[in-house]
């Protein structure tokens, strides 16, 4: 489902504990885990769709989605694709060139 979504979302911060931080020592991991995390609530909360399947790291796109299974018996189709890209640090114009370079992919 392509598209561009008008919704508010709020994100409200937890503490940070000293466990949480030699937990997730890997900046670049815990970015991506972050960024992961906000992505999948936001296309739940925009979509309504679910994680199917997580891809094989080979280019295009993150994360299968589909609809919420009736019950445990029911087969879930894949719908739509998530691509999930994080930056630790950068300003606006990082942001509008990972943007470009992600919506140059190609969708294996």
């Amino acid at each position: 489902m392509a598209g561009t979504y008008a919704e508010t979302i709020r994100l409200i911060r937890v503490v940070v504990t000293e466990q949480t931080r030699r937990g997730n020592a890997d900046l670049q991991d815990a970015t991506e885990d972050g960024a992961t995390g906000i992505a999948i609530l936001a296309a739940r909360r925009c979509t309504g769709y679910t994680i199917v399947e997580r891809k094989a790291k080979v280019g295009g796109f993150d994360w299968y989605l589909g609809n919420e299974p009736e019950d445990e018996f029911s087969l879930i189709e894949n719908i739509a694709r998530l691509e999930v890209s994080g930056i630790l640090k950068g300003d606006d114009r990082d942001i509008a060139k990972r943007v470009r370079q992600k919506l140059r992919q190609q969708y294996t």
